[in-house]
Order: structure tokens, then C-alpha cells, then sequence
């Protein structure tokens, strides 16, 4: 005779409960805890050769970020002096055109000027020429 158990859904209710309450203190007692845990000393020894490198690492990192900023600085003074040089070049430029254009100014009044003797002179000899003219189909 076989000796079976109908486990009903109440049965089944105070495993389930039971496993719950107990279940913490099972897995406790069957592994330490992760503090209690003791590494190999190989690989304590290469964590901390690893965070030496790290170390190393970051301190050239920064060394090198840092010359990085110190030829930027010095790139950019090299172009504020470029800009500086061609802005003294630009000043010199327009100082030049100014000087051609008053030049060219003082030349176009000097022949205006002389345009106008000329002409006062051409206007007096014709004014003459026709008096005389004039006078010499008079008599």
C-alpha cells in the first residue's frame, strides 16, 4: 500500500509560509558573508598595481591636458599679435589713401585753378581779338 498525501492549497500556503520565515537565515548559514570573504593575495597585489597605473595614468593625462592649455594660450597670443600687426598695416593703408586723396584733391584744385586763368586769359585775348576786329572793319 502506497502511503500518498494530498497536499491541498492550505498545505501548500504553510510550506510556502514557512520557506519565507526561514529562507534569510538559511542562505546566511550556508555562505559567509561578503565581508568575512578573504581574497588571493595575487590579486590584492594586482588591484593595487592596477590603481597604481590608474594612478600614473591620470597623472599624465592632466600633465598632458595642461600643456595642451599652455599652447593654446600661447597660439592665441600669437594670433592676437598677427591681428594687431595687420591692424597697424590697415591703418597705415588708410592713412596712405588719405594722403592720395587729399593729394588728389589739392591737384584737381590746381588745375581747376588753372583751367580757370587759362580761361580768363583765352576770354581776354578773343574779347580782344574781336575788338580789334571790330575796329579794323571800322576804319
Amino acid at each position: 500500500m502506497s502511503a500518498t498525501m494530498e497536499l491541498t492549497r492550505q498545505h501548500l500556503e504553510q510550506v510556502g509560509s514557512y520557506v519565507r520565515e526561514h529562507l534569510n537565515s538559511w542562505l546566511r548559514d550556508a555562505s559567509p558573508p561578503v565581508t568575512t570573504v578573504q581574497l588571493d593575495p595575487v590579486y590584492l597585489e594586482r588591484i593595487v598595481r592596477v590603481e597604481e597605473e590608474l594612478k600614473s595614468q591620470r597623472e599624465l593625462m592632466k600633465l598632458g591636458f595642461d600643456q595642451i592649455d599652455k599652447r593654446f594660450e600661447q597660439m592665441r597670443a600669437d594670433t592676437n599679435a598677427r591681428f594687431e600687426q595687420v591692424d597697424r598695416r590697415f591703418e597705415q593703408v588708410d592713412k596712405r589713401f588719405e594722403e592720395l586723396r587729399a593729394d588728389l584733391l589739392a591737384g584737381f584744385d590746381a588745375a581747376r585753378k588753372q583751367t580757370s586763368h587759362s580761361m580768363t586769359v583765352i576770354s581776354v585775348i578773343l574779347g580782344l581779338m574781336t575788338v580789334a576786329v571790330a575796329v579794323t572793319n571800322l576804319l
